[in-house]
């Protein structure tokens, strides 16, 4: 179960205790406001990290196209001497 599945249990929880009455009106928007908060912001971790991998990725796949080229060469040129 990832974090954000636990806060949006914990958020069904206080849902729950709203309609049973244990948690006021205030308590339930205050205790959700603090939970969709924090979803948020590992949301946006989550895409940012998304990002940086894909990212990641692009730069893998241009150095190993780079060095299949690399490897794929038959002839010594003196550019490749110097």
């Amino acid at each position: 179960m990832t974090e954000i599945d636990k806060l949006k249990k914990r958020k069904k929880k206080a849902l729950d205790d709203y309609y049973d009455e244990v948690l006021s009106k205030e308590d339930y928007d205050d205790y959700t406001l603090t939970i969709n908060q924090n979803i948020n912001e590992l949301l946006e971790k989550k895409q940012k990290l998304e990002s940086n991998m894909s990212s990641k990725d692009a730069q893998v796949a241009l150095i190993k196209k780079s060095l299949d080229e690399f490897l794929e060469f038959n002839q010594l040129t003196p550019d490749i001497l110097h």
